[in-house]
C-alpha cells in the first residue's frame, strides 16, 4: 500500500470518528502526544488533543458531516494534509494536519484548524 493511500485511510477514519461522535475512533489515528490549535478572536487556543476528544464526545454524532481531502504532501516519513469539513454539528472547518509514519502507521501529530464562517 502506498503512503498516500495509507494517509487517506487515516484521514478517512478521523472523519468517520467525527460522524460517529466517538473519541475512541479518533484515538486510533491521533498520536498520544498530538496537539490541536486554532484562533478565537485573534487569540491562540488549544493544546493537547484531549480537547478534541472532549468536544467530540460532548457533541455526539454528526451524521451530516462531510469531509474532503483537498491535498496531501508526503515526504517519506512525514506528511501534511488539508481537509475540508462541512456541517460538523452545523460548522464548516479547514483542517491542516501533520502526520508522521511511526512503525509503519501514519498518525496525526498536529491539527491546526480554521472555522469557516
Amino acid at each position: 500500500m502506498t503512503n498516500t493511500i495509507s494517509i487517506k485511510k487515516t484521514i478517512n477514519l478521523y472523519i468517520e470518528g467525527g460522524i460517529a461522535g466517538k473519541s475512541e475512533i479518533l484515538k486510533q489515528v491521533f498520536h498520544d502526544q498530538a496537539t490541536m490549535f486554532f484562533t478565537s478572536n485573534g487569540q491562540l487556543q488549544g493544546g493537547a488533543i484531549q480537547g478534541l476528544y472532549d468536544v467530540v464526545d460532548s457533541i455526539g454524532a454528526a451524521p451530516n458531516l462531510k469531509g474532503h481531502i483537498a491535498s496531501i504532501d508526503v515526504n517519506n516519513t512525514t506528511a501534511t494534509a488539508r481537509v475540508e469539513l462541512t456541517d460538523w454539528a452545523g460548522a464548516n472547518y479547514t483542517d491542516q494536519l501533520s502526520l508522521l509514519n511511526l512503525d509503519g502507521h501514519w498518525k496525526i501529530i498536529s491539527k491546526v484548524y480554521h472555522e469557516n464562517k
